[in-house]
């Protein structure tokens, strides 16, 4: 077997052309949307990805994104986005350019994906871009966020205490065995405050009572406890669970993936509503977030009347779109999120592991591109485990005690991605199972579904009759 460098240097360009070459045949000659990011990896780099999918009239025919293209840049500006963009075509199609078949940007809405959007429609006179609207719903949850100081005090100061406290950990399952640690929110995590601010609302008396349990002399303790003593404190998270608690939700849908444009446009119409029904002077603000963010998204305008028309609506003259009827109804799946670029930045990390930092970038940009294809192409025939499936078994903690003093149990306790992960790895903690907590076998417990989440996160401790091994 030849050495993993020889692999490399021999065989990993031959793998990576042939993954563009089943990717071009795939898409062949489009329409097709395109989605573009960069981030800075650990060597400080600029990086870029191009995600691209084809978009189908066929409303059965899922659209699979692909990634195609992953450089350096030299600067992360408009112009180099642009370039960039245009780089990524030709790779699809290096015999020439299909211009007119790129029917859709999507991207983040920070300034230069902004101006890069509109230096691009030059050359792609029929693009659209659309800024993601995901994002657009974290920054309104952001907002509600910055109106309920007493709430954001709260959960970070809960957080702290619970945070590598074993100890701590132990009272709440000792006062609480079927409660769940409080959430771990994270900014970068879309909606995960706002899911955060519920549960403190449904175990509002049980978090409190487990405070009063703690002794410690710890800052984050006496904060906690404060708070629990401000009068207006469940008034604001009743007001979060009944007003924003559904931006949250709202969120969480966009990131699916192949769901019907229709469906997409309806679920934020639905925001829009519930947002003008929120109360007070808050209220205001929210729906004034709200607007500003979408009223900036100037291809939104234009995905509703498309979604309108593929639906049915009535057609009026403010319904006129750049497209024929064909390329209308081949927007039946086209997303509106640039999550799946998201989730190929993730892949990239993970990629690039300390003992991978000798990689050359080209060869890093090779295994990449040819991972993400395969990841999203080895899945036929198990997107969905069912129910009672064992995934893991021999669990092994050792205690030093002897006999029944030295059994362990094991039990799953939930637990935190880490943040580069968000958009890909999910908490397991109400999908699997211990059993047999002696044994360590690990079931599935909910179905799993692969097109929802890829992977799961799992925290096992392992104790001797109550105590952590």
């Amino acid at each position: 077997m030849p050495d993993e460098s020889t692999l490399r240097k021999n065989y990993l360009e031959d793998i990576y052309k042939d993954t563009l070459t089943k990717i071009r045949e795939h898409i062949k000659d489009g329409p097709i949307w395109v989605s573009i990011d960069e981030t800075t990896d650990v060597e400080g780099r600029y990086i870029a990805n191009a995600v691209i999918g084809k978009l189908d009239s066929d409303a059965d025919v899922d659209s699979k994104p692909f990634l195609l293209n992953c450089e350096v840049l030299e600067k992360c500006n408009h112009s180099t986005i642009s370039r960039f963009f245009d780089a990524s075509m030709h790779i699809l199609w290096p015999s020439g350019v299909l211009n007119e078949k790129v029917l859709l940007f999507l991207s983040d809405a920070a300034p230069n994906m902004v101006k890069a959007g509109q230096s691009i429609q030059v050359f792609y006179p029929k693009i659209i871009h659309v800024t993601c609207i995901a994002h657009a719903l974290h920054r309104v949850a952001e907002t509600v966020r910055s109106l309920f100081n007493d709430v954001d005090s709260l959960i970070s100061s809960v957080k702290k205490v619970f945070l590598k406290a074993p100890s701590r950990i132990k009272m709440l399952k000792d006062l609480y065995p079927d409660l769940c640690l409080p959430p771990e929110p994270i900014l970068t995590r879309w909606g995960t405050w706002l899911e955060a601010a519920q549960y403190y609302y449904e175990n509002y008396n049980k978090i409190k009572n487990v405070l009063s349990h703690l002794e410690d002399e710890a800052v984050a303790i006496d904060t906690a406890k404060s708070l629990f003593e401000k009068p207006n404190l469940r008034n604001d998270l009743a007001f979060i669970s009944d007003n924003c608690v559904f931006l949250a939700q709202a969120i969480t849908q966009l990131e699916f993936q192949n769901v019907r444009l229709t469906e997409n446009v309806s679920n934020v119409k639905k925001v829009i509503e519930k947002v003008e029904g929120i109360p007070g002077s808050k209220g205001d603000l929210i729906r004034s977030k709200l607007v500003e963010v979408l009223s900036k998204n100037k291809g939104w305008e234009t995905i509703c009347q498309i979604s309108d028309i593929i639906s049915g609506t009535e057609v009026t003259s403010e319904h006129r779109v750049p497209f024929t009827t064909n390329e209308i109804t081949s927007f039946s799946k086209a997303p509106i999120t640039s999550v799946d670029v998201e989730r190929s930045f993730s892949r990239y990390k993970s990629i690039l592991r300390p003992d991978r930092r000798h990689f050359t970038f080209q060869h890093l940009k090779f295994h990449v591109v040819a991972n993400n294809f395969e990841e999203l192409n080895s899945l036929a025939g198990t997107l969905l485990t069912p129910i009672g499936t064992t995934v893991f078994q021999g669990l092994k903690a050792e205690d030093a005690d002897a006999g029944v003093n030295g059994l362990v149990e094991y039990r799953i306790i939930k637990g935190e991605p880490h943040p580069e992960e968000r958009l890909q790895v999910a908490d397991g903690s109400d999908h699997f199972a211990i059993n047999l907590p002696h044994q360590g076998q690990i079931t599935v417990n909910k179905a799993l579904d692969y097109e929802k989440t890829q992977r799961y996160l799992l925290t096992v401790i392992a104790t001797n009759f109550g105590h952590l091994s």
